[in-house]
C-alpha cells in the first residue's frame, strides 16, 4: 500500500487501486479512487437497495466544501454485521494513509453498519480521528419487522416466517433489523477514536417522493418514523441528535435537504476537534410524534434507490 503512492508526493493512492479492497471506490461510475494528502475524507455508506448514484448529489456538495468523498458498497443480500466487518477492514486500510480525519456517513440501514464498524468489538484501535454521521437510521429497530424476531412464530410456522422475512428484507439482514435483534439491543461501544456521532433524524411524515399526473402522491417518501430512529440503545456522550424535516430518500438526494445536512456537518466540525466532550442526546423542539406507517410499507427499499424527481 505504501509502495503504491511512492512515485507521487502530492497524492495517496487508495487501497482500492492498490489492493482491490472490496466495496470501496468513488461515488460515480468509475471505480478508481485517488486521495489527496492533508484533506479529510468522508466515506458514504448506502442504505437498503440503493442505486449506485444515490449519493451523487451529496458527494458533489461535500466535495464543494473541500471534502474528499468515497462510497462504500456492501452486499445487500448478506447481514449488516458482515457489512460492518468488511467496512472496518476498509477503514483499517485507510487508517494507514495518515489522513487528518475520516468521517463515516451511513444512510438508513447503512447507518447501522457504519456505527458497528467503529466499535471496539470490530477490531484493533484506529489512529485516525473518526467522525460518525447517521441519517434516518433505525437504531430502535424496524417496527414492521417485529414478527421476525419472534422465535416461537418462526418455529410454529415451520420456517415460513423466516422465509417471508428474508424475502421482504431482500436477504439475511432481516436478522439484524428487527427490534429485538442483537445488532439493535447490543450495538457495541464506539471506540475512543470516534470524536463525534451526529445522528440526523428525518421527519418523513407527509413527504412525497413521486406524484401522479393528477397531483396525488403516488409514492410516499416515508420509510422510518421518529420512534424507529430513537437512540436509547446507542446512547453515548458523543452523540448529538438533530431533526431534519425531509423525506427518507430526499435527505441524501434533493438539493434543499442536502444543503441542510451539509450545514449540520459543518457545524459539527468544532466538536470533532474535542474528542471526549459531552455532547448529550439533544432533541430538536421540532420533533413531533409520528403517525401510522402508510400501508404497504413493510421492509420497503430505501427511497434513495430511485433517481431524484422519480
Amino acid at each position: 500500500m505504501a509502495c503504491g503512492g511512492a512515485a507521487r508526493t502530492d497524492t495517496l493512492r487508495s487501497p482500492l487501486e492498490v489492493s482491490s479492497l472490496d466495496g470501496l471506490g468513488s461515488c460515480d461510475a468509475s471505480e478508481g479512487l485517488t486521495l489527496e494528502r492533508g484533506q479529510p475524507l468522508t466515506v458514504l455508506v448506502h442504505g437498503n437497495h440503493s442505486a449506485v448514484d444515490a449519493f451523487a448529489s451529496l458527494a458533489t456538495a461535500l466535495e464543494a466544501e473541500g471534502e474528499q468523498v468515497a462510497c462504500y458498497r456492501w452486499r445487500e443480500g448478506g447481514r449488516l454485521t458482515y457489512a460492518a466487518t468488511d467496512l472496518r477492514a476498509a477503514l483499517e486500510a485507510l487508517d494507514t494513509l495518515e489522513l487528518p480525519r475520516i468521517r463515516v456517513l451511513g444512510h438508513s440501514l447503512g447507518g447501522l453498519a457504519a456505527r458497528r464498524s467503529l466499535t471496539v468489538e470490530e477490531g484493533p484501535a484506529l489512529a485516525t480521528p473518526m467522525a460518525l454521521v447517521t441519517i434516518a437510521t433505525p437504531f430502535a429497530g424496524v417496527s414492521s419487522a417485529r414478527t421476525c424476531g419472534l422465535v416461537w412464530a418462526r418455529v410454529l410456522s415451520l420456517g415460513a416466517v423466516g422465509s417471508i422475512c428474508r424475502r421482504l428484507a431482500r436477504g439475511a439482514k432481516w436478522r439484524d433489523i428487527h427490534p429485538s435483534a442483537s445488532l439493535i439491543r447490543a450495538p457495541g461501544e464506539l471506540g475512543p477514536w470516534v470524536v463525534r456521532h451526529l445522528h440526523l433524524v428525518t421527519e418523513e411524515e407527509g413527504h412525497c417522493r413521486r406524484r401522479a399526473p393528477d397531483g396525488r402522491c403516488a409514492k410516499f417518501d416515508r420509510v422510518f418514523d421518529v420512534d424507529e430512529q430513537a437512540t436509547e440503545w446507542v446512547s453515548d456522550p458523543r452523540i448529538e441528535r438533530r431533526v431534519v424535516d425531509a423525506g427518507h430518500g430526499a435527505v441524501v438526494m434533493d438539493a434543499e435537504p442536502i444543503r441542510r445536512v451539509v450545514e449540520l456537518l459543518a457545524g459539527s466540525e468544532v466538536g470533532e476537534q474535542r474528542p471526549g466532550s459531552e455532547i448529550g442526546d439533544r432533541e430538536s423542539e421540532s420533533e413531533s410524534e409520528s403517525g401510522d406507517r402508510p400501508s404497504g410499507a413493510e421492509f420497503p427499499p430505501d427511497s434513495a434507490s430511485r433517481p431524484a424527481g422519480d
